[in-house]
Order: structure tokens, then sequence, then C-alpha cells
């Protein structure tokens, strides 16, 4: 599906290699879709980040895993999938 090919584009080649980590805390409106939360559990799973989602709203995602990895899969979730018109927020990312 586009969506998926949108962020295969977005990949790192080799998405386990990386020697840092670091944790990610992003804030949304709310966070309803079972779609875009199994999306982010898929990306998440691809890269190689582990975490969790506060659903409801206001929404909250938890992600930690290798930097480079992590910060590809906070720009897919919070790019690729639409959230309508008020932007999630990145809280922090942390090492």
């Amino acid at each position: 599906d586009v969506i998926d090919l949108v962020a295969a584009m977005a990949a790192p080649q080799h998405p386990k290699v990386g020697k840092s980590r670091s944790r990610a805390f992003v804030r949304f409106h709310h966070i309803e879709s079972h779609v875009k939360i199994a999306y982010g559990l898929r990306w998440g799973a691809e890269l190689d980040i582990g975490g969790y989602i506060g659903k409801g709203q206001p929404g909250m995602v938890c992600a930690e895993g290798d930097t480079e990895c992590l910060a590809k899969w906070v720009d897919r979730f919070t790019t690729v999938l639409h959230w309508g018109p008020i932007p999630c927020a990145v809280v922090a990312m942390v090492p």
C-alpha cells in the first residue's frame, strides 16, 4: 500500500546498525485510529524500536531505540500518517 511504499523510501539501509540509543516523547491531540497504531507498531518492529502508545485524548507516545532508527520512526509516525489540523509535537528526544 502507498503508506508502506513512502515509509520504505525513508528506511535506513541497516536499521539495527548504530551505537547510541535515544528516547522520544511525542504528544498528539488524540490517538484513536487502530490503523495508525498498527502502522506505528509495524514500523517499530521493522526499525527495532520499542515503547508504548497512550491512546486517547491527548495521546502520547514514548519510543526508544537506536538514535538514527528512532529519528526515522518519529518522522514516519508524525509526517507520513495524516494527523488532521492539529499537529503532533515531539516533546523531547533524549539520549
